[in-house]
């Protein structure tokens, strides 16, 4: 080994784990321990918390944790839980190294019949050193991902459900609007037969009749816009699910209540936790912390690196087995 590589090998040795790159700071900000004269009750993360069973409404459940099941987003951002897992595990890993078994026999003759077998094991490792925590930043920036990965598939099942009972809700009203309507027809069907009894009795004009006909057919001519409004939520409901029609249709035609959510499912706490509870915002900031880490990791190489290689192996021969090993540390080139 050279002078230079000597002397790059006392700076790294004498910087030793010294970080390089920037680092992430979290916000510290100061919320009151009470809010509005009352204890801040702990907050249930949205995304774990089935919020939508406060509803009552055992078909709204159903159709849910169907969506949950069946949704393609949900379903790659679940595979995208997996690769990064696997990504998380492999980064920053100091040790490196691989194993070779062979085996080999020759057959000759020189006077009389001789064969000579022979074999080998081979194994060899690479340990780095982390000077300048090039590994460290790359592990950190692996559970980053895996921590954005995990809030992304959040996100899309909070906005899976938002959509389902966003609809669900549609499809009831609709059917509430459609019952009214109903009734309101025949209330103004009963009108107008009476207001013609008047006008048989002499005690009312035909402006009478036609006022009540128009305002009947105008109630009327709102039935079909509400009933595409049913369809249409249904339909809706459908394509959320991705499926290509309901095993139970009959559950959505029958009459039910408007759903009306019970407040005390979900303890939010203080405005803060509000915006804790957010997966959007949890997820760019383990994305900012993975950019950086990143960052970190990119600038280490830009210093030279300690590596220490060994192997030993084992061969085997007609004369007798033998065994070698080996053990050198070389200093890795800056990548400028």
């Amino acid at each position: 080994m050279d002078r230079r590589k000597f002397t790059l090998g006392a700076i790294s040795l004498g910087v030793s784990g010294c970080a390089v790159g920037p680092e992430i700071t979290k916000p510290q900000m100061s919320v009151a321990s009470q809010f509005s004269s009352s204890q801040s009750s702990q907050s249930i993360t949205l995304a774990d918390a089935k919020w939508w069973t406060a509803f009552g409404d055992p078909v709204l459940n159903d159709i849910v944790e169907l969506g949950l099941q069946q949704n393609l987003d949900i379903r790659r951002a679940v595979a995208r839980i997996k690769q990064a897992e696997g990504l998380s595990a492999a980064a920053g890993y100091p040790i490196s190294g691989s194993a070779r078994v062979g085996e080999g026999k020759i057959s000759g003759c020189s006077g009389e019949t001789e064969r000579v077998s022979s074999g080998f094991v081979r194994a060899e490792a690479s340990w780095r050193l982390d000077v300048f925590r090039e590994l460290e930043s790359e592990r950190n920036a692996g559970e980053s991902n895996l921590d954005a990965a995990y809030e992304d598939a959040d996100i899309w099942r909070l906005m899976l459900i938002s959509e389902i009972i966003s609809a669900y809700i549609d499809l009831r009203f609709a059917q509430e609007l459609v019952r009214i309507t109903k009734r309101v027809n025949e209330t103004r069907r009963i009108t107008l037969n009476e207001t013609k009894k008047l006008v048989e009795a002499g005690q009312a004009d035909e402006i009478s009749v036609a006022q009540a006909q128009s305002i009947l057919a105008s109630s009327r001519a709102s039935m079909p816009e509400l009933q595409i409004m049913f369809v249409r939520a249904l339909n809706r409901i459908v394509a959320l699910l991705g499926i290509a029609e309901l095993s139970a249709p009959h559950n959505f035609d029958r009459s039910a209540p408007q759903p009306i959510p019970r407040s005390t499912m979900v303890q939010t706490g203080v405005p803060a936790d509000l915006i804790r509870n957010r997966p959007d915002i949890r997820r760019a900031e383990d994305r900012l912390a993975s950019a950086l880490a990143t960052v970190g990791a990119t600038e280490a190489e830009l210093y030279p690196g300690i590596v220490l290689t060994g192997n030993i192996a084992l061969n085997t021969a007609s004369t007798g087995p033998s065994v070698t090993a080996g053990f050198l540390p070389w200093i890795r080139s800056a990548n400028l």
